[in-house]
């Protein structure tokens, strides 16, 4: 929900720039960088720095998929609720050059500490590797050649598609509501998660009952 929420705040509400869907960034860039409208293709440049260097900042805590790495998950979790909070209240008063990247830069951090549910990848930041693969698993485990994994692959990343394009309405409702603290309910969603670190392992026995060892 915060990819999707963060993904339409930073389009509405800064320059229609997009904060996680740096695919959306390069084309833009390229579309006026090709017009020599160099004027509106630079401010697609800064988020795909930002996010670049959100990543390597999350990995360069240890951020893994693994559980000894707990403590840096919740690390950056702190970090991106922290600059979520702080935008909340401050980013109408910053230029959108300062507000996207600082966003692209926490859904960097977010895209690498929370990438995975039960033995499933996926992207918090954009939904089209998510749909692909929720689309594949539920189509082989439809006509009977999937196993289990395939169940839970398609079950689970469907609902994270869905949840994405809620969070999308909601960010795109709010902010025309609200312009000024529209992240507010997004630093609340963050929030949240530091109360269920142990949801990936629930769900995954919830959807595949048959192997218990799955982290």
């Amino acid at each position: 929900m915060v990819g999707g929420y963060t993904d339409t705040y930073s389009f509405l509400a800064h320059g229609h720039v997009f904060a996680n869907a740096q695919t959306g960034n390069v084309v833009l860039f390229s579309v006026y960088a090709s017009g020599g409208n160099w004027a509106q293709a630079v401010p697609h440049l800064r988020p795909i720095a930002a996010f670049a260097l959100g990543v390597a900042v999350a990995k360069l805590l240890g951020v893994q998929l693994h559980k000894h790495s707990f403590n840096a998950t919740l690390l950056c979790q702190a970090l991106e609720f922290s600059m979520l909070t702080a935008l909340s209240f401050l980013g109408y008063r910053l230029p959108d050059s300062y507000v996207v990247p600082m966003i692209s830069f926490v859904a960097a951090i977010q895209s690498v500490s929370s990438s995975a549910v039960g033995p499933c990848s996926f992207n918090s930041a954009m939904t089209t590797g998510n749909l692909r693969d929720a689309t594949s698993g539920l189509a082989l485990w439809i006509v009977g050649r999937g196993n289990m994994e395939d169940r839970y692959k398609g079950i689970a990343l469907s609902l994270i598609c869905f949840f994405f394009l809620i969070g999308a309405l909601c960010g795109g409702i709010y902010t025309r509501l609200d312009q000024k603290h529209a992240l507010i309910p997004c630093a609340a969603m963050v929030a949240s998660d530091f109360c269920s670190p142990g949801e990936s392992a629930w769900v995954a026995d919830a959807l595949l009952p048959e192997n218990r060892t799955l982290p």
